[in-house]
């Protein structure tokens, strides 16, 4: 019951990077919201199109901070209904990501943020 399926997807277009944001939307089920599941509600995802390390991957990520949570509050205000059961802290919590090893070098197959959000007691 911890898992949730992001309901929506959109392409973010920065420079040359596509970073994508994962969604719920009015159409979502309160019945398969939890405390965990609750915090992944919006996500940010970015799969470098090419070798990169950790730290450039990042680098990309912070850059468009104050993009991504115009995106964030544009999807809150679209489905209202849906986010008024939750406390929505505008800002990033965690940065996790996925790596590959090639040879000895690490590099990163996907970088993720996800808005702070907590339901409602």
């Amino acid at each position: 019951k911890n898992i949730i399926i992001m309901r929506k997807k959109k392409e973010l277009h920065f420079a040359n990077w596509n970073i994508y944001v994962l969604y719920n939307d009015n159409d979502t089920t309160m019945d398969f919201i939890n405390d965990i599941n609750s915090k992944r509600l919006i996500c940010f995802t970015f799969d470098p199109n090419s070798l990169m390390g950790e730290s450039k991957a990042k680098e990309i990520m912070d850059r468009y901070d104050e993009e991504m949570l115009e995106v964030a509050k544009r999807i809150v205000q679209e489905n209202k209904t849906f986010y008024e059961n939750f406390d929505i802290d505008y800002r990033f919590t965690g940065g996790g990501f996925s790596l590959f090893r090639v040879a000895n070098k690490t590099f990163v197959s996907r970088m993720e943020k996800t808005l702070n959000i907590t339901i409602k007691d």
